[in-house]
Parts: structure tokens; C-alpha cells; sequence
């Protein structure tokens, strides 16, 4: 029931995943997954959208890829909502 309660942010993201900052603290990459997950947990910092310092779970994540660029379309809820 909680689910239904959550109030998620989506926000588009440039890129493929991880930034070189996440990937250097996972150290060996190989047989690792770094394109953005479901139930990865984030730092968000979005002050426009009034999100600033939280850690939230991607609940959803869309990759998209055409010639020129690759995005990501995040779906974020709080991760309380899920334990």
C-alpha cells in the first residue's frame, strides 16, 4: 500500500551510468553492472526541484541511445517506501 503513497521524481540523465567518481569506488569493474540500475541507491543534489543531499532508489530506468548521444530516464522514490 505504501507504494501507491510514493512520490517519485523522473528525471533524464546524460550518459550511459555510472560517472568516473562511482566507478573508481567500485574499483574492479569487470563482471560488475555500471549502467544505471533499478534499486541502485543515489546521492541526488536538484535544488530547482527542492531535492538536495538525499540518497534515493531508482525505481525505474530507461536507456535510450541514437547515433549522436545515450540517455537515461531515472525514475527516484525514497527508499524508505521500500523496506
Amino acid at each position: 500500500m505504501r507504494r501507491r503513497q510514493e512520490n517519485n521524481i523522473t528525471v533524464s540523465v546524460s550518459g550511459w551510468g555510472l560517472d568516473d567518481d562511482h566507478l573508481k569506488a567500485l574499483g574492479q569493474t569487470i563482471k560488475k553492472e555500471v549502467f544505471w540500475n533499478v534499486n541502485f541507491l543515489i546521492p541526488v543534489n536538484i535544488p530547482s526541484s527542492g531535492v538536495s543531499g538525499k540518497n534515493l532508489l531508482i525505481s525505474q530506468a530507461e536507456l535510450k541511445a541514437d547515433q549522436t548521444a545515450m540517455t537515461c530516464d531515472l525514475t527516484l522514490v525514497n527508499k524508505e517506501r521500500y523496506l
